[in-house]
C-alpha cells in the first residue's frame, strides 16, 4: 500500500470528509487533486468520493449551503466560506450513446468500481486522508512516477463512451510533458473521427488548454495538429508541405505555423494569433523566376480565412476581434521600421490594450524563420522600448489624445464631413510630431489647412 503526505489541504475540505467519517460514511479524495499533489503542482478543485447516497449527503450537510443540481448523477456542492466543494457518490456509468454521458449511473458502496469507471489510471487514484493511503488499483502512481497516459481498462471502451477523452489524453501529456502508452495512443487517432459528435464549445475548451502548453515534444504536437486540422481547421491542414523557398525561412508553412505558436506564450488571443497568421500563406503563394517563393498579401487574406475559422469554432467577439486585428498586423512595418513616428501609427491602429500582445506575436514569428530573422528581432525589441516610452510619456496616437475636439474645428466654421477629415489630419500630423499637440499649434494648423482650401477654391 502507497502512503503518500498531502500537506496542503484546505480545512474545509477536511472538514466535509470528517462530516462525513463521523456520519459513518467512507469518503476520499479523487483525481485531479492526487493526480497534481504527485507532480507538485498546484491543485485547482478538491473533488471528494464518498458512499454515502446523494439524499444522505444532503441529510448530513442539512445546516450547509447546498447546489443540488448534479444530485441525479449523484454531485452535491457543499458550500463553505463562499467556496462550492463537490461530492460524488461512489457511482457506475452506464451505456453512452452520444459519444459524451452516461445514460444513467448506478450508485455503488465498492469505490473500486468507482475508480474503473474513469478516464485514465493517473486520474484513478482516491487518498484517505485519516491514515495517508493511496486507493490505486490501476496502478496511477506508477504511471505518473513514468510520465505515462494510460486508459483505465481498454482504450476502445473509454473513448468510445466518451470521444472528448480523446482530447484529454493530449491535454494532459502536453500539460506534464508526459508520453501517451502506445496502444491508447493509437487507439485515440484511430477514433479521432468520432470528435466530430462532441459539442464544439467543449472541443473549443479543451483545444485552448492543449494550446496554453508550450511542448518539448514536437512530433507529438505536429501529428495531433495533423489530425486535429483535418478535423477542425482544414485551412490548417492545406498549408502542411507547402514549402517557403526563400532566405528568411527554414520550415514550410505547416512547420512555421506550429513553431511559432509553441513559442508564444501566457493569452489564448496570442496563441490563436499564431495558429492562424499564415495561413493565407496558401493561397498567395507565387514563385518568382528566380525560383523564390513571395506570400504578398498573406495577412490580409488570413484574416479572411480566420475570420470563418473562429466563427466556426464558436470564439467570443472579444477574442475573435483580438486574434483578427494581431493576424492583421502581424506583418506591419519593416524590420527598420520601429522608431517612434511608425511605433505612434501603429499604435494608433492596434490600440495599447494589444500592442504587447502584438509584439509578441512578431517575436515568436520571427523566432521561427531562419537566422536572419535574429536582426529584425532587435528591431522588434527597440519597439517595444519605443512604445513603453511613448506610453509612458501619454505623446498621442488617436483621437482622444488630441488637444482638441470636434468642438473646436466647429468654432473654425468646419461643418460635416470635414470635421472628421481635419481631426484625423491634426492626428497624423501629431502621430509624427507629438510636440505640436497642442490647442494653439492645432488650431494654427486647422486654420492655415481651411484657408488654403478656400485660397484653392475648394470651400
Amino acid at each position: 500500500m502507497i502512503k503518500l503526505h498531502i500537506n496542503s489541504i484546505p480545512k474545509e475540505v477536511i472538514e466535509i470528509i470528517t462530516t462525513l467519517n463521523n456520519n459513518g460514511y467512507m469518503a476520499y479524495l479523487v483525481g485531479g487533486c492526487i493526480r497534481d499533489s504527485i507532480i507538485h503542482k498546484q491543485v485547482k478543485d478538491w473533488d471528494i468520493t464518498t458512499n454515502a447516497l446523494p439524499e444522505q449527503i444532503i441529510n448530513s450537510f442539512s445546516n450547509y449551503e447546498q447546489i443540488q443540481i448534479g444530485k441525479d448523477h449523484g454531485t452535491i456542492g457543499i458550500i463553505i466560506n463562499h467556496t462550492s466543494f463537490e461530492i460524488t457518490t461512489f457511482r457506475i456509468d452506464k451505456d453512452y450513446t452520444d459519444n459524451r454521458h452516461p445514460n444513467e449511473v448506478e450508485f455503488t458502496n465498492d469505490i473500486i468500481k468507482d475508480l474503473a469507471r474513469r478516464d485514465f489510471t493517473i486520474n484513478a487514484i482516491a487518498y484517505d486522508i485519516t491514515n495517508g493511503e493511496l486507493i490505486d488499483p490501476f496502478n496511477g502512481y506508477s504511471d505518473i512516477q513514468n510520465k505515462l497516459i494510460k486508459c483505465v481498462g481498454n482504450p476502445i471502451d473509454r473513448f468510445t463512451e466518451d470521444a472528448l477523452r480523446i482530447l484529454r489524453c493530449f491535454r494532459f501529456a502536453f500539460k506534464y510533458q508526459f508520453q501517451i502508452e502506445k496502444y491508447t495512443e493509437q487507439v485515440a487517432y484511430n477514433l479521432f473521427d468520432r470528435l466530430s459528435y462532441i459539442s464544439i464549445e467543449r472541443i473549443q475548451s479543451e483545444f485552448n488548454q492543449i494550446l496554453m502548453n508550450n511542448y518539448d515534444n514536437s512530433n507529438m504536437i505536429y501529428k495531433f495538429m495533423i489530425y486535429f486540422s483535418q478535423l477542425f481547421i482544414p485551412e490548417l491542414f492545406n498549408c502542411i508541405g507547402i514549402e517557403q523557398n526563400n532566405d528568411w525561412h527554414i520550415y514550410d508553412v505547416f512547420e512555421h505555423i506550429m513553431e511559432t505558436t509553441n513559442i508564444a506564450t501566457e493569452y489564448i488571443d496570442v496563441k490563436l494569433a499564431c495558429l492562424l497568421h499564415d495561413i493565407g500563406k496558401v493561397p498567395c503563394k507565387t514563385t518568382d523566376e528566380k525560383n523564390i517563393d513571395h506570400f504578398y498579401g498573406h495577412a490580409e487574406k488570413s484574416v479572411e480565412m480566420a475570420t470563418d475559422i473562429l466563427k466556426r469554432l464558436k470564439y467570443s467577439n472579444e477574442i475573435s476581434n483580438n486574434v483578427l486585428t494581431l493576424i492583421k498586423y502581424h506583418d506591419y512595418l519593416n524590420d527598420t521600421e520601429f522608431n517612434k513616428k511608425h511605433v505612434r501609427k501603429l499604435l494608433n491602429k492596434v490600440g495599447k490594450d494589444l500592442i504587447y500582445k502584438l509584439y509578441q506575436v512578431k517575436v515568436a514569428d520571427a523566432e521561427a524563420q531562419s537566422e536572419l530573422a535574429e536582426e529584425k528581432i532587435k528591431y522588434i525589441f527597440q519597439g517595444i522600448h519605443n512604445t513603453k516610452e511613448i506610453l509612458e510619456a501619454k505623446e498621442p496616437f488617436n483621437l482622444k489624445d488630441l488637444a482638441i475636439d470636434g468642438h473646436d474645428v466647429m468654432e473654425l466654421k468646419f461643418v460635416g464631413k470635414d470635421i472628421g477629415i481635419i481631426l484625423n489630419k491634426c492626428l497624423a500630423l501629431v502621430l509624427q510630431f507629438p510636440d505640436l499637440n497642442n490647442k494653439d499649434d492645432l488650431i494654427y494648423y486647422c486654420s492655415e489647412y481651411k484657408a488654403n482650401r478656400i485660397d484653392k477654391g475648394i470651400i
